[in-house]
């Protein structure tokens, strides 16, 4: 619900007027009626056929972004002259609240939009998610449209593994207790919406496995 409200606010303030820039007359449009279209899509597109995403230690993950300008060249920025640069959010939750971080940009969008980002396994043991949002500025940096898509980890391939670094030991004893005791979203292992004995013991029993 706060991502949903934290979107409004974001098209509310990039389209008072509902319009979007004059140099953007449809493509504005397209932004407003289908927000973060394409984001979303290159992000499902990158990822396996579910939209799932590995993620371990200090990985990096590549991603592009755009708008789906014309049926023949999907996410081409470069079919917009109006945007001339833009920058990459992520934003996760960890066991002490919510994490924003603008992790790269793009200061020639004439060949398109693609970010990097960097990924520390330690930053992400508390979540499955993360939402990605991409803003996109004219020459003047005055900001045309976003795009946001939400991204899952995917877990490891080894049973357990709660810090996802394909290693099995105690630490992800200690990790998984962290973010247990944190009443964190990821500890609901028994996906019940609750955070309790039951997802201590399941986990418990992934770990002897």
């Amino acid at each position: 619900m706060a991502l949903l409200l934290y979107q409004t606010e974001i098209n509310d303030l990039l389209f008072p007027d509902g319009d979007g820039d004059d140099c953007l007359p449809s493509v504005g449009d397209i932004a407003l009626a289908n927000p973060m279209y394409a984001l979303r899509s290159a992000a499902v597109q990158l990822g396996s056929a579910d939209g799932k995403y590995p993620v371990a230690v200090n990985t990096t993950l590549t991603f592009s972004a755009g708008i789906n300008a014309s049926p023949g060249a999907p996410y081409d920025v470069g079919q917009v002259p109006c945007v001339k640069s833009a920058i990459a959010i992520a934003v996760y939750t960890t066991k002490s609240g919510p994490e924003v971080v603008v992790f790269d940009a793009d200061t020639d969008t004439a060949d398109g939009v693609s970010f990097d980002l960097h990924l520390i396994g330690d930053d992400l043991v508390d979540t499955n998610d993360i939402t990605l949002i991409s803003v996109f500025y004219d020459e003047r940096a005055v900001p045309l449209f976003s795009e946001i898509g939400a991204l899952e980890i995917q877990d490891s391939p080894i049973s357990g593994d709660w810090n996802r670094d394909e290693v099995l030991n105690t630490q992800d004893v200690i990790d998984f207790l962290d973010s247990y005791n944190a009443q964190t979203k990821r500890a609901d292992v028994t996906n019940d919406g609750v955070v309790d004995s039951a997802d201590a013991v399941e986990f418990t029993e992934d770990y002897t496995e």
